[in-house]
């Protein structure tokens, strides 16, 4: 939003505005059920069935943007999946792979089936984006920040009336005061976190979206293969005493 604020916006058709609300709410959906999927199924099997995003990414830019990939580079698509998958194999094999959410293996497979979903549509908006921003519809090109700035304002806003809708039905204290309590939370750090994660998600968004604007899709998806590793390595270091995934 600041950076719209600051910077001349492009002169767009109604179809761009449009296939931006498109990709919008396939980021939308993606999160969503790569959020409930996490819940179901814990860090590390979360790592495995995520780590899909590289292959699914490369396929999609095939069939959607006809991109040509090399034998080298889809070799080390497959490389990087092959990779994640057999280093946390013993995760897949595992009988208790759950989340904090599951409470049986039903749950578990249906959170691992949703995880896989909300996989495609995160590399479905891979691809979306980088169409977005190659200027493939009338030849108008958008700014990655710009970008970013549009699909952050309408997910911040349709999260937010998420929330206040969430507020509005259980109440504040329901929603936010009582769970923090309850676990024993720390507001201190509460509100030391927020922000920080605040900003981490801004550094995140724009350099993803640069990246996407520059490198596209494939390489987007090969980059995530690394933040899997780094989702894993963390979890396994802060999470390992609570959570056995």
């Amino acid at each position: 939003a600041v950076f719209l604020l600051r910077h001349p916006w492009p002169q767009l058709s109604q179809v761009q505005y449009r296939n931006m609300l498109i990709v919008c709410a396939i980021d939308l959906v993606s999160q969503a059920l790569v959020m409930y999927g996490q819940l179901k199924v814990g860090g590390g099997l979360y790592v495995v069935l995520y780590s899909s995003c590289t292959v699914w990414t490369a396929i999609l830019s095939r069939i959607l943007l006809h991109k040509q990939l090399t034998f080298q580079q889809w070799l080390a698509v497959l490389e990087v999946t092959a990779g994640l998958i057999l280093s946390n194999l013993n995760v897949m094999l595992s009988t208790s792979s759950a989340g904090p959410g599951a409470t049986s293996m039903v749950e578990i497979l249906t959170g691992s089936l949703v995880l896989l979903l909300g996989s495609i549509f995160h590399s479905l908006t891979f691809v979306a984006t980088e169409w977005l921003l190659a200027g493939q519809q009338d030849g108008v090109e958008i700014a990655p920040m710009a970008l970013a700035g549009f699909m952050g304002s309408i997910s911040s806003g349709v999260l937010l009336l998420y929330n206040a809708g969430l507020t509005a039905t259980y109440g504040f204290s329901t929603m936010y005061l009582e769970p923090v309590e309850a676990t024993g939370g720390s507001w201190g750090k509460v509100a030391f976190g927020l922000p920080c994660l605040l900003i981490a998600n801004m550094v995140h968004s724009g350099a993803f979206f640069c990246m996407l604007g520059s490198l596209g899709a494939v390489v987007a998806g090969i980059m995530k293969g690394l933040q899997a590793v780094a989702v894993f390595i963390l979890s396994a270091t802060i999470y390992c005493s609570i959570e056995e995934t």
